[in-house]
């Protein structure tokens, strides 16, 4: 049983004992009064109680353990799916390390051609961004690092993106 369901069987059990003890006589008042009061109102207290014991165990067997067994079996299907699926990556990472796999390369990086015909057409057009926020000591660094970068700049746009609230960061980043 899981630790979660333990707390609520034990309330039911102890709300259930206590509900026992207080329908057959147990109470603070006078002994010879309370039996008195069972014995007028016995049977239809008896009826009643014996109703309310049947509700509850006609609720519990046809709500609430169908509704517990079903999270149970998803609980257990969702375990066995996630083990099968680290059973699974670990073969496939052994299978890797034995077979001394690399991951296979998709692009041949090469570099650029020098082409003098078609000038800085042949470079793609990169878009470099620097985000800053107040940030005297960096800004000044990293602008010179984007502008001193080797590539054409008709095919280079740099972007600083400024949210700094000091307006003399503000100024020099401008």
């Amino acid at each position: 049983m899981s630790l979660f369901l333990k707390p609520f069987l034990f309330l039911y059990d102890s709300t259930l004992s206590l509900l026992l003890f207080l329908f057959n006589g147990w109470s603070l008042e006078d002994s010879a009064a309370a039996h008195e009061r069972l014995e007028a109102d016995n049977n239809a207290a008896e009826s009643e109680w014996m109703q309310i014991q049947y509700l509850w165990r006609k609720t519990r067997s046809l709500v609430l353990l169908p509704v517990f067994k079903g999270l149970v079996i998803m609980c257990l299907v969702l375990s066995i799916i996630v083990f099968f699926e680290s059973f699974y990556m670990n073969i496939v990472i052994l299978f890797g390390k034995l077979l001394r796999r690399k991951p296979e390369k998709l692009y041949k990086w090469e570099a650029l051609q020098e082409d003098v015909e078609a000038g800085s057409e042949n470079y793609p057009k990169v878009l470099v961004q620097i985000p800053m926020y107040n940030e005297k000591e960096v800004f000044q660094i990293s602008i010179a690092a984007v502008c001193s970068l080797l590539w054409p700049a008709s095919r280079l746009v740099i972007q600083v993106v400024d949210d700094s609230t000091d307006p003399v960061v503000r100024f020099n980043a401008n």
